[in-house]
């Protein structure tokens, strides 16, 4: 009431035991929203529209035809940001409350999440109700209590365990209330509050309470609720009355007092007519909320009587009256104990009548399609078994069409278990079917026990059938699980075993499948040419039975095999094919995996990052974890070959967590790899050594020797940057050895070189040259070398050119190796030629140890023959300019910046939001280095965050430009920019520009309200580094938005503190209390 006094659009949701279809509760409240608002055409996009009427096909009355929504994706994902952009369009804020979350579907409490931490965008708040004795351990509502922030009845709030960007969320638990407290709720209901202390009626109060309290609190507990429903009973059967000036209780007949809602609502329906009774019979049957349409068709009654009865409902306080905005008025039992209560009333061949009548009256109502889950639950219940099976599938059905995995198993589970206590009910055959499904969800989300118990059945009833058919569906089924745990020597005996079966049944399709299982198998223990004959015997088979599908299937594992045999343009060929096909079967899926299969050859990063983050948008949406752990580690090895390391380690930590959840052993080894040549980069060595070792054990017992060979490349590097050149020596000689047995070139190109290097640190210069000499053969015949850079190649073999002994030196010696130099610079730019991105760019080119290294050698080149050199400077620089200033580009920053925005504005841990804040900076900037400073109220600055400094330089850094840069911006409030410090007029001359070797300098303040609070300082040290005023511009807009989320974050601090102090202060005073009144007693 409080809330729309305030002009808020409060809406509720009910959560129905009997009615847990997917985001049932949103339902509801998006009819409540669409009463409101009357009309909203116009008001969403085509794309939001087709995912709203796909969850609400009635929705579609408000938006119009589906045919004018045009086609468009859906997924998951889709589903979410359309209900959460629908609910964010309208002028009033908005207050949503979820009643009885105990009774949740999984999808529920995942929306309430998402849109949870995207509130604040849209002025939402939302409630949640929920019964903590009704949670099992496995209830989805667990996972956010876990990360709320306990509120205390004080204020005070005691925080869990800190976790990155988690949700804000407040948990009040309602605790039994005292003696004092019950007292106070009992004289609020009597309007017993006005006595004067000391005065007769104050005695008279005390007198009352004194008889009433003791027993009140025997026979609830303290709790509210029970309180309120008692006081009720006791004026109801006359033992509580009022003299016209004070409340009596006899005392003497008070003999029972009701010991609960189910006591209380036996006394209330003993007085109600036989009718009314009736009426709330069949409206117990219904649910928790009353359909009046349906309860008409059921019960038979006009509406005038219908409404006559649940008058006297209302009256007896068994059901509550609700009013949603804009909507008509609805009618509630007062709680679920009480409809409990009457439901208990009826006998159990009643019972099973009235569910049976429901069922069928809802199945004229409305179309069974859209209502399954309420089908399914009365027809349990009136003991129509065949009826409630079918529904229960069909509910599942449902649930996997709106990617709600969860929901899914729920009720695929149920429609076994009526199967398993009622084996009539189905034959064998449909109860494979259901199992098929079963298993269909349980992969996606990850649950590979579960899927091992589903085939497990699957294949008994297959063998106790005598169907190959169904056999060998399942072998194909067990290949693919074989090879995600990377057994992958059992997955190619199941396939072969499969392929017999079906060529002895003559089944051509299984036949298909089976050789696309043996594909698969065979890919990921390095059997390319087998792959490649199976695949094409596979697409043969599929083109005459014309199943597309089947031939995208085939294209994909052509594809895949072509890239691991170096034939690149083909690959690229066959997985367009494949990505055009699957696209015209609207397969996500499978477009999923193309998207990823491109992302993979693609040399361009930009082009890369858009594949993979289109493949992870479309399997976020479905809900596949298995694929989603894939994308996070091409991401993840992505940004670390782009130099961001933090942000690459984040999603290759990710990918890692769910590849170990889901015990998806292949994928993990593929991932520890990534990650450790991260930690390598990083310098941090014992994480690297850790992750490396445990993904070299998992590859050798899957036996894939190329995968090991990468393990013991990562480890060689390992060692030589921690000064074990001879150790590194034999472990790089092993990959050697091991990519030349199972000739994959590509990556034998890369070995071949740090082989060549270690060789050079252990004075082994002959040797060294031959290897790296081998290595650029090698890469000329290849024109590339795979997932590592080109540019790694052709400088390791320049620094064993650079370091010839004199007496073998040619007369072109430094002209060969300055050939080679400019080589490496070349290959180094041509990886970003495309890259609009500015921030990346300085990224790839200053973070990126070997990137870093080519650019400083090749400058020094240049300066010792500018004539030569300085053209192609200018060029770089002329095209880095243009690039930058591309209008698409532009909007895409400040979108980033948006986001980044949203997820600081979540955070209150001021410490974790400022770690956040400059790694940030730097991704947008693409700074060599930098740090965030705040200003206490005195002035001076604390340095807070560092990026790229080591503790020493950071002293030096700070005594040094606290005079110059940033003393200037805490004078100015604005802005400073140097895009070539050495020569600016101002600051040029600056012992700190030039004793810390600065070439261009960036520094922002962090305002709020007008208020300095900190600054924010970037810089680099290379020609590639020069910041632009479109920098300037992006972190000043950027800074702003930090500095407001700075502030709200000490703001709560602030307050938590506050909040403590007055707890113990509230504490120390009732202590003292206590005290003096035990010392005058």
């Amino acid at each position: 009431l409080q809330a729309q006094l305030r002009r808020v659009l409060v809406c509720e949701g009910v959560c129905q035991e009997q009615n847990r279809s997917p985001y049932h509760p949103w339902v509801s409240i998006l009819k409540q929203v669409i009463a409101y608002t009357r009309s909203i055409t116009g008001k969403i996009a085509p794309s939001d529209a087709a995912a709203l009427v796909k969850l609400m096909p009635e929705m579609s009355e408000h938006i119009g035809p589906l045919a004018q929504l045009g086609e468009h994706a859906y997924d998951q994902q889709s589903l979410l940001e359309a209900v959460t952009h629908f609910l964010m369009v309208h002028d009033r804020p908005l207050m949503v409350v979820l009643e009885d979350l105990n009774n949740a579907d999984n999808e529920t409490i995942e929306f309430m999440n998402y849109l949870g931490q995207r509130a604040g965008q849209g002025n939402i708040l939302l409630f949640g109700l929920y019964r903590d004795d009704e949670l099992d351990s496995s209830h989805p509502l667990n996972g956010l209590v876990k990360r709320a922030i306990l509120v205390q009845p004080g204020g005070q709030e005691l925080p869990p365990e800190p976790v990155e960007a988690r949700p804000y969320i407040d948990l009040l638990r309602l605790k039994a209330l005292d003696e004092t407290e019950a007292a106070e709720m009992v004289r609020s209901m009597l309007g017993m509050g006005g006595a004067p202390a000391g005065g007769e009626g104050s005695l008279q109060q005390d007198t009352f309470l004194s008889r009433l309290m003791p027993r009140l609190m025997t026979e609830t507990g303290g709790n509210p609720l029970f309180i309120e429903a008692l006081m009720r009973s006791l004026v109801d059967e006359d033992l509580l009355q009022n003299d016209g000036g004070h409340w009596q209780i006899d005392i003497d007949r008070l003999t029972h007092v009701p010991a609960g809602i189910q006591d209380v609502a036996r006394r209330r329906l003993a007085r109600l007519f036989p009718e009314s009774l009736d009426l709330l019979q069949w409206a117990a049957v219904l649910g928790h909320s009353l359909n009046l349409d349906l309860l008409q068709a059921v019960s038979g009654l006009s509406a005038e009587e219908i409404f006559r009865h649940l008058s006297y409902a209302v009256q007896a306080n068994i059901l509550g009256v609700h009013h949603s905005p804009g909507g008509p008025y609805s009618y509630r039992f007062s709680t679920d104990q009480m409809r409990l209560a009457i439901y208990a009333t009826l006998s159990d061949e009643e019972r099973l009548r009235r569910h049976r009548v429901t069922g069928e009256t809802l199945c004229q109502l409305y179309p069974a399609a859209g209502i399954p889950e309420r089908l399914a639950w009365h027809f349990e219940r009136a003991g129509d078994l065949a009826h409630a099976l079918a529904y229960t599938r069909m509910a599942a059905e449902k649930a996997c069409q709106v990617y709600a995995n969860e929901s899914a198993i729920q009720y695929y589970t149920r429609a076994l278990a009526l199967i398993g206590e009622h084996p009539r009910l189905a034959g064998p055959e449909t109860t494979f079917e259901i199992l098929a499904a079963l298993e269909e969800s349980n992969r996606l989300l990850g649950n590979r026990q579960a899927q091992e118990a589903n085939l497990e059945r699957m294949e008994k009833i297959a063998t106790g059938l005598g169907d190959s058919t169904r056999k060998t569906e399942v072998i194909n089924r067990r290949v693919s699980l074989a090879v995600i745990n990377g057994n992958h020597t059992a997955a190619m005996h199941a396939a072969e075993s499969g392929l017999e079966l079906a060529q002895r049944t003559g089944n051509r399709r299984q036949e298909a499948e089976s050789l696309i299982a043996i594909s698969e198998a065979s890919y990921w223990l390095d059997d390319f040419a087998y792959t490649q004959l199976c695949a094409e015997h596979a697409m043969e088979i599929y083109a005459e039975l014309g199943d597309r599908q089947g031939e995208a299937k085939s294209l994909r594992w052509l594809a895949l095999t072509a890239r691991r045999q170096e034939r690149i343009p083909q690959a690229k060929r066959f997985f367009e094919q494949a990505l055009e096909i699957y696209r015209s079967l609207n397969n996500r899926l499978g477009e999923a995996d193309i998207l990823n299969g491109l992302g993979i050859i693609e040399t361009n990063y930009a082009h890369k990052r858009n594949y993979y983050e289109l493949s992870l948008a479309i399997v976020d949406g479905i809900g596949d974890r298995y694929r989603q752990a894939r994308a996070y580690n091409n991401l993840g090895l992505l940004y670390s070959n782009l130099g961001l390391y933090r942000k690459a380690c984040s999603y290759l930590e990710k990918a890692a967590f769910i590849q170990r959840e889901t015990q998806s052993r292949s994928g993990l080894a593929y991932t520890l790899e990534s990650l450790g040549r991260v930690y390598l980069e990083l310098e941090e060595y014992e994480l690297a050594r850790t992750v490396l070792e445990e993904g070299l054990e998992i590859t050798h017992q899957m036996g894939s020797p190329v995968n090991e060979s990468l393990f013991w490349m990562a480890l060689g590097r390992l060692a030589l940057a921690q000064g074990r050149a001879e150790d590194a020596r034999g472990m790089l000689s092993t990959a050697v050895r091991l990519q030349r047995e199972m000739e994959t070139s590509v990556y034998l190109v890369t070995s071949l070189a740090w082989l060549g290097y270690t060789l050079l640190v252990l004075k082994l210069w002959d040797q060294a040259y031959h290897f790296t000499s081998e290595s650029i053969e090698k890469l000329e015949e290849l024109g590339n070398t795979g997932s590592f850079p080109t540019q790694d190649v052709l400088w390791l073999h320049y620094q064993v050119l650079r370091e010839q002994p004199q007496e073998q030196a040619p007369g072109d010696s430094q002209q060969t190796a300055e050939l080679y130099l400019q080589r490496a610079h070349d290959a180094m730019l041509s990886a970003i030629a495309t890259l609009s991105d500015e921030g990346l760019r300085r990224n790839y080119l200053n973070r990126v140890k070997i990137n870093r290294d080519i650019l400083t050698e090749w400058v020094r080149r240049f300066r010792q023959s500018p004539s030569e050199q300085e053209p192609e400077i200018s060029a770089l620089t002329e095209e880095a300019r243009l690039t930058a200033s591309e209008l698409h580009h532009v909007k895409d920053k400040f979108k980033r910046v948006l986001d980044i925005s949203l997820r600081m504005n979540e955070t209150r841990d001021v410490g974790v939001l400022l770690e956040y804040v400059m790694d940030q900076v730097i991704e947008l900037s693409g700074a060599e280095r930098g740090f965030l400073v705040l200003f206490d109220e005195a002035g001076r600055m604390d340095f807070k965050v560092t990026r790229g400094m080591a503790q020493t330089e950071l002293e030096r850094t700070k005594t040094q430009l606290s005079y110059t840069v940033m003393g200037a911006v805490a004078q100015s409030k604005q802005p400073i920019l140097l895009q070539d410090a050495l020569s600016d007029e101002h600051f040029g001359r600056q012992s700190s520009v030039l004793d810390l070797h600065l070439r261009s300098v960036l520094c922002v303040p962090l305002l709020s309200h007008s208020e300095l609070i900190g600054a924010i300082y970037a810089d680099n040290r290379t020609i590639s580094g020069r910041f632009s005023q479109a920098d300037v511009d992006l972190l000043t807009i950027f800074a702003s938005q930090a500095a407001t989320a700075i502030e709200n974050a000490r703001l709560h601090e602030e307050m938590l503190q506050i909040n403590k102090k007055l707890e113990q202060a509230a504490q120390s005073l009732e202590q003292r209390v206590n005290e003096r009144t035990a010392a005058l007693k």
